[in-house]
């Protein structure tokens, strides 16, 4: 994974086999189970890919934007659901995510994020 967010499958003859762009101003961490590669971005995006073909899998939902946790107006929390769809720069900002593992079974998913936050993701129905 490079800083500024092209994910690389490199063979043990140290030659590049595969890469994606994933399309983020910057890649903080990246972490994988036989199965999944995951990519923690700045502004709350993290990507996920298939692990040997690096096939994209999915986009995981960003935490609130940035000073607007607790909220509790519904009609807000179903704005914010659609920004967080939205490709970046979409007005609002969001935490990085700065760090990420995988469960030792592949099946959850910890990610941290720049605002001190922590979220455990269900990774089984990728």
């Amino acid at each position: 994974l490079t800083a500024n967010g092209r994910l690389n499958y490199i063979r043990p003859s140290r030659t590049i086999d595969k890469w994606v762009d994933l399309r983020v101003s910057q890649a903080h961490a990246v972490t994988a189970t036989d199965a999944h590669v995951a990519c923690a971005c700045a502004n709350g995006v993290v990507r996920i890919f298939a692990a040997h073909t690096l096939a994209y899998t999915t986009t995981l939902p960003r935490p609130a934007p940035e000073r607007q946790h607790g909220i509790t107006d519904p009609a807000l929390c179903a704005r914010l659901a659609v920004a967080n769809n939205v490709a970046e720069g979409g007005g609002e900002r969001y935490p990085d995510a700065i760090a990420a593992a995988f469960s030792a079974q592949g099946e959850h998913l910890a990610v941290v994020y720049s605002d001190h936050s922590l979220f455990v993701w269900d990774t089984r129905d990728m």
